[in-house]
């Protein structure tokens, strides 16, 4: 009988139909999880490169603010969504579209946070002596981007107040805080830095000290 029914089995070499159905399924199992696993792999590699695409513009962008801020000679305007500040010209620096003030060389820089600037998306424009520069723009950008910090009557570091801007507490200002809040797409981004102009109370006390060097 074991012979008969090796014989028999000589004969039909072919998978069975329930062989065949069990192979099918195992195959398309595997795919599934293979295809899976690209997927999710690359949707991740992608949201990443995206996410360190962003934080490079944002550094760019705090590297440009903090090195002008501190080049600072009068801060005129300190808004959650504005700065604006007249800046010393370094004499490596290029020397036209300058405004003359007495016998000091400045540049009048404005950074300002707009909200639905282009095709729904928010952008941050620098402007350097009425010449404007897209800085960046994303689809949202937080507006409370600038905080500013200056000194009471009682030498306290306190918040200050953009709407107030008494001219003595701003010309105090020795401390402002860039706060970046950007959602693009699925990607959110936040990166914080503080920025330490020059004393200007101290420089207006003094005004002959050399600032450039």
């Amino acid at each position: 009988m074991f012979c008969a029914y090796h014989a028999a089995r000589g004969h039909n070499k072919a998978f069975t139909l329930i062989e065949v159905m069990i192979a099918i399924t195992l195959t398309a199992s595997i795919m599934t999880v293979a295809y899976t696993f690209l997927f999710f792999s690359n949707r991740t590699f992608s949201k990443g490169m995206d996410k360190i695409d962003i934080q490079k513009k944002i550094r760019s962008a705090m590297n440009k603010m903090s090195s002008d801020l501190r080049s600072a000679k009068e801060i005129i305007r300190a808004d959650k969504d504005c700065l604006e500040f007249k800046k010393f010209i370094d004499d490596r620096e290029e020397q036209q579209h300058i405004n003359l003030t007495g016998d000091t060389m400045s540049r009048l820089i404005k950074y300002e946070l707009k909200k639905k600037h282009s095709s729904n998306s928010d952008a941050i424009i620098m402007t350097v002596d009425n010449q404007e520069y897209k800085l960046m723009q994303f689809e949202s950008i937080d507006e409370n981007l600038f905080e500013a910090y200056t000194y009471n009557n009682d030498d306290a570091l306190i918040p200050f107040d953009g709407k107030i801007n008494d001219s003595i507490q701003r010309s105090k200002i020795s401390l402002v805080k860039v706060n970046f809040k950007i959602k693009q797409g699925n990607t959110e981004v936040i990166l914080t830095t503080s920025i330490n102009p020059r004393y200007l109370f101290g420089f207006k006390q003094q005004p002959y000290w050399n600032y450039n060097k």
